[in-house]
């Protein structure tokens, strides 16, 4: 569900971030935020909140493009993480 939802709940995001909706931007952050609890990442949790208080706020917006970015390139590794457990997952139980 996390690989299945994420990529539009991102590109909501996004495209709020290119339209420089800062609403949208913290309210596209507020909803993105308990995907990351689910997959026990409260780090990134916590990082996404950051994006949401600074929109929210308006405080720091010329560095939101680049914590955008960089919560894309930690969702891919979270992806891969996760592909890496399903594989191990499945190899300990023989469901391969």
């Amino acid at each position: 569900t996390f690989i299945e939802q994420t990529p539009f709940y991102v590109a909501e995001l996004e495209d709020a971030l290119y339209q420089q909706n800062w609403k949208k931007v913290a309210d596209c952050a507020h909803k993105i935020k308990p995907t990351f609890t689910y997959v026990g990442r409260n780090d990134v949790r916590d990082f996404v909140h950051k994006i949401e208080r600074s929109a929210r706020e308006l405080l720091d917006l010329d560095k939101l493009p680049e914590r955008v970015k960089e919560l894309n390139l930690l969702r891919e590794k979270i992806y891969i993480q996760i592909e890496r457990s399903k594989i191990e997952v499945k190899t300990k139980y023989n469901m391969l």
